[in-house]
């Protein structure tokens, strides 16, 4: 490996880990989500992320993501994710359901995003990426868009997401974004949000990367 590429790689290592460690109190889509990476046990390889009641913990070890349920691994999760270093997950308030953001790349992408729903003790995928995939708003060529969910809204019922043309890519409208009002339960998109009411609204919920595809 030349000169060159080594430090390609050592910038990109670097630039990864500053971004990470700028949102240790939470993901860089979802302000709430925590960070698979930064919250690893580096001596284990243990992270874990319980839900609000504490009953549901979804776990990552031996390069593994599990949903464990009273002391049993319910479903594997690891197909959801690529990269700990790329990945954050969230509970929603009342426990009932999760989603996972994670990255095949790097920050700007793509990021994909996973939305489990939790029904008699069974674990339900609901289908956001699809849904969105073929009812995008956003006019591109781009063939893969990024997608971060942001937050729980009303318990689980409701899921806020942003859609973004990767600001790196050399498609068109490169950097252009789009808000869903995702009805979880329905399984369908409720209402299309622009950046601005997502801005005036959601604030509060958006990490640093959700901010930056809405500027």
């Amino acid at each position: 490996m030349n000169m060159i590429k080594v430090a390609t790689v050592l910038f990109s290592m670097a630039f990864i880990g500053a971004t990470f460690a700028s949102n240790a109190d939470g993901g860089i889509w979802s302000k709430n989500a925590k960070d698979v990476g930064e919250n690893t046990d580096s001596t284990l390889n243990i992270f874990s992320a319980r839900s609000p009641d504490g009953k549901k913990t979804i776990t990552f070890t031996n390069n593994k993501l599990m949903l464990i349920v009273g002391g049993k691994t319910l479903a594997d999760l690891t197909d959801s994710m690529y990269s700990p270093r790329l990945t954050e997950i969230s509970w929603s308030p009342d426990s009932l359901a999760f989603f996972v953001n994670a990255s095949d790349g790097g920050v700007e992408g793509t990021w994909v995003s996973s939305a489990y729903l939790l029904v008699n003790n069974a674990v339900k995928k609901v289908s956001v990426g699809e849904k969105i995939n073929l009812q995008s708003t956003l006019s591109t060529d781009c063939k893969y868009k990024n997608l971060g969910s942001v937050a729980w809204l009303n318990g689980h019922r409701n899921l806020l997401l942003i859609e973004q043309v990767p600001d790196s890519s050399s498609c068109s409208h490169m950097g252009e974004a789009t808000g869903y009002l995702y009805d979880v339960e329905h399984d369908s998109i409720a209402n299309t949000l622009s950046p601005d009411k997502i801005k005036s609204q959601y604030s509060e919920y958006l990490g640093s990367q959700a901010k930056s595809a809405l500027q």
